[in-house]
């Protein structure tokens, strides 16, 4: 099996290009990270990222310094990386939360089938002392009859 070549490194990061201040006044506009006209880049002067940076410069860098789509490279990277991990992350949330709800449906399954028995159970148990107390109460009303018998003679 051939192994994968790895791909180069990023190119060094620049050094930061201060911004030029205006006397205008301007609105900052939302603007894609991969905007490289100078106008733009003023807009992007309070988005600062930690982009990992293996070409010698300084891994903390301001977006608005970026002149090239190459220097984007760690930060696309990383941006991919911390999407695919918050998808994991949540992929993985939804299958606990399934797991849970599959744990408590199956103890309240459990927990009815238990009770309905239990109620099953009181139903013949109730049946049982009806049927006694029948029985008793016709046992008094024998034994009243022939004592009244008895008492009448």
């Amino acid at each position: 099996m051939a192994s994968i070549p790895t791909p180069p490194p990023p190119p060094p990061l620049p050094p930061p290009i201060q911004p030029q201040t205006s006397s205008t006044s301007q609105t900052p506009q939302p603007t894609s990270p991969t905007t490289s006209t100078a106008s733009s880049s003023t807009n992007l002067q309070d988005s600062t990222r930690v982009v990992s940076g293996s070409g010698g410069g300084g891994s903390i860098t301001d977006l608005s310094d970026v002149q090239s789509p190459l220097e984007l490279t760690g930060y696309v990277c990383f941006s991919l990386f911390l999407q695919a991990e918050f998808e994991f992350v949540l992929l993985g949330l939804e299958k606990g939360v399934e797991t849970v709800i599959q744990q408590l449906q199956t103890k309240f399954d459990d927990l009815s089938s238990k009770l309905i028995t239990k109620m099953e159970d009181m139903g013949t148990r109730i049946d049982s002392l009806e049927k006694s107390l029948g029985e008793l109460m016709q046992q008094a009303i024998a034994e009243e009859v022939l004592l009244q018998e008895a008492t009448s003679k």
